[in-house]
């Protein structure tokens, strides 16, 4: 009588996505649109400060923090895709945007 080796279960990354696809189609479409707002008021933003640069000085802290917001929707994004590695890369990345977004509010205020 052989022993049967009990079989390790390995879930791909593929099949993984498959469970939880239905959650994350609404879930990922709302942060689609939120991330798309948030790049056209970059784009607003950067634009009107081209214009005219002192005058619209003011709105840099305001650009550096719809930047920020934008790093870290795109994180959770990841994170629901289980994509550990590009999160936490996104994180690190808005938490040093959220620094940059202090130092301009304390230079221009």
């Amino acid at each position: 009588m052989g022993t049967k080796k009990e079989k390790t279960e390995h879930v791909s990354r593929k099949e993984r996505h498959e469970t939880g696809k239905k959650t994350f189609r609404h879930t990922g479409f709302a942060l689609d649109c939120v991330n798309a707002a948030l790049c056209i008021g970059v784009v607003i933003l950067a634009v009107v400060i081209l214009l005219d640069f002192r005058k619209y000085m003011f709105l840099f802290p305001i650009l550096f923090l719809l930047a920020t917001l934008e790093q870290f929707v795109l994180g959770v994004k990841y994170m629901l895709r289980q994509y550990v590695g590009r999160a936490a890369i996104l994180y690190i990345t808005g938490i040093i945007m959220g620094g940059i977004t202090v130092l301009s509010m304390i230079t221009t205020y």
